[in-house]
């Protein structure tokens, strides 16, 4: 079926040069290197390069953007170059807090040195549970020890001498027993036992037992002095111990305090350290070797040498190899990779841990520095996200357990001391996930206060032709590709023309270009080629396309086979062909789909199918809405609407929305209603305003191609094309095949402005003209034709009434000489 009008209105008939990008940018062999310069994102690098020069709190940086548009390259590269010229921060290390052994403390140190304090550390104690063990076996230490035990012993002596006189007085024995002095009282000239005592008088008895207690009393004195001896023994014992210790450990820590006097916490530390030694010297005394004629066993958990763990050095962040401030990418971003955690171990059946145990988190490696995040990775893992804004806003790091953090922990745990933090975090993620924090949590935006937006597209020139120039010489280079002729490079910029999906833009997705290109390079290594050109790059997408079209061939196969009705030939009245896009994973693809509308009298309401079955999202029911108002705008101001619709889209199962189906529902409307049918081979998209005015819609290629495929394959008469949005001819790039079918005539495209040209190509007729003085549509239209059948449902009621009526009054005529027959015969009866 061919359209019968012609001229102005046949001008919406697209050519061949319409439906693709035409390269007409000058060759330029002389192509400056891109250097450091980032295609495309002139804007996102101002932004980053702002919140990188920004020392205030705050100015953290969320780079948006789509996958693949260079964002996390961009800030590795601005972030290293400002790495490079900063200045190395502090390492950090835990040591064991003496005061208060549940709060490890944290020290800093200058950049290298914490791995030689630690260093130290371990050389100082190895010399030290070797050393001191030694000395206590020394002769001179044994020799001091004796004459103070002598001493003791001698002052000792006379006091007991003065104690047994005082108990022979009494007649008393003075005996020493492992339970201490004891008195014994002595009954005619022998000490006396229990049973002997027990067998005496009682007057006896009572008088020794008065004699013993006052007895008592007096040796008590002696007592205090014999413990009081002890007591000044066992202090001179301390200090010699103590200073054999000091002696022992002083010149060993005279050069650590002298090698880190600089740094005040460091040498404060040192001192407790060495104060702590001092008191435990006891647990120095033993060395942690087997008995002589035993072999060396496990260690277990009560080692007979001295424990050394608390006088370690848990060295968390070690800045010794660092060249500037540190960058962290942090891949998994979980809270104890974010925040650092404490591990633990088991110990006698029970789990333990110490500041041993504390390990650092990316905050830790990247403080000073720069961190750098995947949104989407901070998100994802429970509790994550709060820990880093708890580490913004406090400006510290707290290690803690997430039971703890989440506030569900039910046993004390360590709480080491939070360590200071200065850095600048750059998070990475789509623009969604940033209008969802920014909309959800209110301290976002005050913890990040710079935005760098990712554009996925940049102006179409010769300018940026140059840019994709440059850019495939230095991949070239880079990854050791093969060469690419000037073809080639074209193809690719057309490509990247698709991408955009407009001819006026070009993407900035060099990954998927970059991947395109690595493909093409080894496509045409197979086919023994030297150099790369346009027919490798067009084998490398097809290529491509084919690894990624089980689904939609399956598709293609049901709707060639006809499982799904889609015809593409013949007249039908009510029914039309939509196209939409199906998305998966990153690839899309066109797929036609059946709409039918019924029409009938009603009150002007249009019912949606798939709304009434909840399977139709808000924009397409907005659409169905606009529509309606359409309607009523043309044949519902003079008269009612008195007709109802109901749409639905054939063999959908999904949730359906988007507007871009509105004006080809409309298109089946006005043919229910006209009953002119439509031509079946024609597809259309596109949205309609209430004016009537044809909206552009997206993935205007794959809709067309996704048709295209079916009548190919389904045979072509020259009467099949697709109806689109005048304004979706800047989006057409379309496949090589596809332009040539067009150019052959064997497909068509017909790009629209209005209803009333969509609505003269899918019939063949004139859509209709509004005469003021006649109040009519022109003759013979397709609006003519819908307003005689509006007209019809209007005088349906009127005529049903009038039938009804004349049905009743016939009625009333039969009925009425049968009453006067009767009188009459009542009468001659009387």
């Amino acid at each position: 079926m061919k359209a019968k009008f012609s001229g102005k209105k046949l001008s919406c008939l697209l050519s061949a040069k319409d439906c693709d990008f035409n390269f007409d940018y000058p060759i330029d062999k002389n192509v400056k290197s891109i250097g450091d310069r980032i295609i495309g994102q002139e804007r996102a690098v101002d932004s980053i390069k702002f919140g990188l020069r920004m020392n205030k709190p705050g100015y953290n940086i969320f780079v948006s953007g789509i996958s693949g548009s260079g964002r996390t390259s961009t800030v590795q590269k601005y972030v290293d170059h400002l790495s490079s010229k900063a200045t190395v921060p502090n390492d950090w290390c835990y040591v064991h807090n003496f005061s208060k052994p549940d709060e490890p403390l944290a020290l800093s140190l200058n950049p290298g040195r914490g791995k030689k304090f630690a260093e130290d550390l371990e050389t100082l104690m190895n010399r030290l549970k070797d050393e001191i063990p030694n000395a206590f076996e020394g002769g001179e230490y044994k020799e001091e020890l004796d004459k103070l035990r002598k001493k003791g012993s001698e002052r000792k002596k006379g006091i007991i001498k003065e104690m047994e006189k005082i108990t022979s007085s009494h007649n008393f024995l003075l005996k020493k027993t492992s339970m201490g002095i004891i008195t014994i009282p002595i009954w005619e000239g022998e000490p006396i036992d229990e049973r002997k005592f027990r067998a005496l008088p009682e007057n006896v008895k009572e008088e020794m037992q008065e004699t013993q207690d006052k007895l008592q009393e007096e040796l008590n004195e002696h007592l205090e002095k014999i413990q009081q001896i002890d007591d000044e023994i066992q202090k001179e014992v301390n200090d010699l111990d103590r200073r054999l210790i000091l002696f022992s450990v002083g010149r060993h820590m005279r050069r650590l305090q002298d090698d880190y006097r600089d740094m005040k916490k460091v040498s404060k530390w040192l001192i407790d350290l060495q104060e702590d030694v001092l008191k435990n010297a006891d647990s120095f005394r033993k060395k942690n070797e087997p008995p002589a004629g035993q072999m060396p066993v496990i260690p277990i958990a009560m080692p007979s040498g001295p424990d050394l763990r608390k006088y370690r050095v848990n060295l968390i962040v070690d800045m010794s190899t660092e060249k500037g401030s540190p960058v962290v990418l942090e891949k998994n971003a979980t809270f104890a990779n974010l925040i650092g955690k404490m591990e633990r171990r088991v110990e006698m059946g029970m789990m333990t841990t110490d500041f041993t145990m504390i390990k650092s988190g990316a905050l830790h490696r990247a403080n000073g520095g720069y961190l750098v995040l995947e949104a989407l990775d901070v998100l994802k893992h429970p509790v994550a996200w709060d820990g880093l804004k708890r580490a913004l806003t406090d400006g510290k790091i707290l290690i803690e357990d997430i039971a703890d953090h989440a506030g569900y922990a039910t046993t004390t745990t360590m709480k080491p001391v939070p360590i200071p933090m200065e850095l600048k975090v750059v998070m990475i993620g789509s623009p969604w996930i940033y209008h969802l924090l920014s909309s959800n949590d209110e301290d976002f935006k005050e913890l990040f206060k710079v935005r760098a937006d990712f554009n996925n597209t940049y102006e179409s020139t010769s300018d940026s032709f140059k840019d994709y120039c440059s850019f495939v010489e230095a991949r070239i280079n880079e990854e050791d590709l093969l060469d690419f002729d000037i073809s080639a490079i074209q193809g690719l910029y057309k490509y990247g023309v698709r991408l955009a999906g407009d001819r006026k833009k070009v993407s900035t997705k060099f990954g998927v270009i970059t991947d395109l290109m690595r493909e093409a390079s080894q496509f045409a290594v197979d086919k023994n080629s030297k150099t790369v050109k346009e027919v490798h790059i067009d084998g490398a997408v097809e290529a491509r396309k084919r690894r990624n079209s089980l689904i939609p061939d399956h598709m293609q196969e049901m709707l060639e086979r006809k499982h799904i009705i889609v015809e593409t030939d013949g007249l039908e009245v009510g029914s039309i062909n939509g196209l939409a896009v199906l998305t998966i994973s990153d690839e899309s693809f066109g797929k036609p789909s059946r709409i039918t509308v019924n029409t009938f009298q009603g009150k002007g309401n249009v019912v949606n199918i798939e709304r009434q079955a909840d399977l139709s999202g808000n924009i397409h029911n907005k659409g169905v809405m606009i529509l309606s108002g359409w309607l009523h705008e043309h044949f519902g101001k003079h008269n009612s609407l008195s007709v109802a619709a109901s749409i639905a889209f054939e063999q959908s199962y999904g949730m359906v929305d988007g507007d871009s189906a509105s004006s080809t529902e409309l298109y089946a409307i006005l043919s229910s209603i006209s009953e002119i049918p439509i031509n079946q081979g024609i597809a259309v998209t596109g949205s309609v305003n209430q004016k009537g005015e044809v909206q552009p819609i997206g993935g205007a290629n794959e809709k067309v191609e996704g048709f295209y495929e079916l009548c190919k394959a389904r045979g072509f008469n020259g009467e099949q094309g697709v109806l689109i949005p005048h304004q979706n001819v800047e989006n057409l790039t379309l496949s090589k095949e596809v332009v040539k079918s067009v150019e052959k005539g064997e497909f068509n495209i017909w790009a629209v402005k209005r209803i009333e040209e969509g609505i003269e190509i899918l019939t063949g007729r004139e859509a209709g003209s509004w005469s003021k003085s006649k109040k009519s549509w022109s003759e013979g239209s397709v609006f003519d034709e819908v307003e005689k059948k509006l007209q019809e449902y209007r005088e349906s009621p009127r005529l049903e009434l009038e039938a009804w009526n004349e049905k009743v009054e016939k009625k009333k005529k039969k009925k009425s000489p049968k009453k006067a027959k009767a009188k009459k015969t009542s009468n001659k009866k009387k």
